[in-house]
């Protein structure tokens, strides 16, 4: 793949390591982490956080001096569709599988800037359903314990892109997955195949927000594609 020069990565994202005896961690100290995640997630506006994006500084301050620690901070997503929320995940490992097939997820991503500061949303295709474990804490808990767990649609989105980003990856690490709606043919065929919504809704939604990436297979390039006013196309060649 020839990577775009102008699609940045501001947060360097390193493979994460397992932290030791998650289960023996004291409440307080867990209560640390799980606050630091929050206020940058509240702060940024992110719906979740993996710990290898938190700045080395404060990470130093958490008792993890010159380590990426294994975790993921999970904030509030819709408990509608059965979601991990308000959590930390310790250690977390997850397992795809085929049982009712792909979806699309709208995602943006805090390690992804544009030079001109655009931190673009994207359509991402995933698996609809994820199996895994880890160690689960949220306040008011004595310490961390081991649980495994089943998820779909959003709370599997948020943990498959978080987990990513423990591995030291990035969206533009695995191009693929992110959908290129910019031409109408293509636009048609993911309403009807994914989103199970009609090609004028399907518009509504995009014009949502005001800058989508999207990947062009046959070109192997990124592009920001606007959605204000129509498709503006922005190859960055």
């Amino acid at each position: 793949m020839i990577e775009n020069e102008r699609l940045v990565q501001y947060s360097e994202l390193k493979p994460t390591e397992k932290v030791d005896s998650p289960d023996k961690i004291p409440g307080k100290i867990l209560q640390s982490w799980w606050n630091a995640a929050k206020n940058i997630c509240e702060r940024d506006g992110y719906t979740a956080l993996a710990f290898n994006q938190i700045p080395k500084e404060t990470l130093s301050k958490l008792g993890f001096e010159g380590v990426n620690p294994s975790i993921i901070y999970v904030g509030n997503i819709d408990r509608s569709h059965g979601s991990i929320s308000k959590q930390l995940l310790i250690n977390p490992e997850i397992q795809t599988t085929n049982i009712l097939g792909d979806d699309v997820s709208i995602e943006a991503c805090g390690s992804i800037i544009d030079r001109d500061g655009i931190n673009p949303e994207m359509f991402v295709l995933r698996p609809a359903v994820i199996v895994g474990g880890a160690y689960f804490w949220k306040p008011g808990e004595a310490k961390a314990s081991p649980k495994e767990f089943s998820t779909a649609l959003a709370s599997g989105s948020v943990i498959q892109h978080e987990v990513k980003h423990l591995e030291g990856k990035t969206a533009l690490s695995d191009p693929s997955q992110i959908l290129d709606f910019s031409d109408e043919y293509v636009l048609k065929e993911l309403a009807h195949k994914y989103l199970r919504l009609d090609r004028f809704s399907m518009l509504g939604l995009l014009i949502r927000f005001k800058h989508w990436l999207v990947y062009d297979k046959p070109k192997d390039k990124f592009k920001i594609v606007g959605s204000r006013g129509g498709f503006i196309r922005n190859e960055f060649n």
